[in-house]
């Protein structure tokens, strides 16, 4: 008689077992799925409005610069690829994974806001006004110094939040 219950309430052991390893494996489904869904976040050229990257170019500013980070990265997008963890860290998809390299992150972005302008900054879509081109020309190539780093990971921390 004794083992009888024993029986049954391994049974019912086992029952409760197989239903919470269901639950977890619907829910690693739903993840492997939602991962895959992730924009990844590397160097790479975008399709964007020739128009939107025209005028944030022109305004030569670093405000604009993150207009064109949100458009790419926060806008239309149903996963965020960019954010908070809960350590206040920002963190970033790549490579099938969440990663917390802020330096290797804030070069990306900025190398993809460069690449964007550069495929629109050309003469002959400003063969007409030589001198707006020389102005982003300039521009451009200050991205890539220190200080407008430093000003770029300020203002970026500011539209994350």
């Amino acid at each position: 008689m004794n083992l009888e219950k024993d029986i049954i309430n391994i049974l019912e052991t086992l029952k409760k077992i197989d239903e919470r390893l269901s639950i977890l494996e619907n829910k690693v489904i739903i993840n492997n799925n939602e991962e895959q869904n992730i924009m990844e976040v590397k160097i790479q050229e975008f399709i964007i409005d020739k128009d939107i990257i025209i005028k944030c170019l022109e305004h030569n500013d670093i405000k604009y610069d993150l207009n064109l980070i949100k458009k790419i990265y926060f806008e239309n997008i149903n996963i965020k690829c960019i954010k908070y963890n809960n350590n206040k860290n920002i963190e970033y998809w790549n490579n099938r994974s969440w990663n917390i390299d802020i330096n290797i992150l804030y070069d990306i972005l900025i190398k993809n806001v460069i690449n964007s302008y550069l495929i629109i900054n050309n003469f002959d879509n400003y063969s007409n006004n030589i001198e707006q081109f020389m102005k982003n020309q300039t521009y451009i190539m200050g991205m890539s110094d220190e200080k407008y780093k430093e000003k770029f990971i300020k203002a970026f921390k500011i539209l994350l939040e």
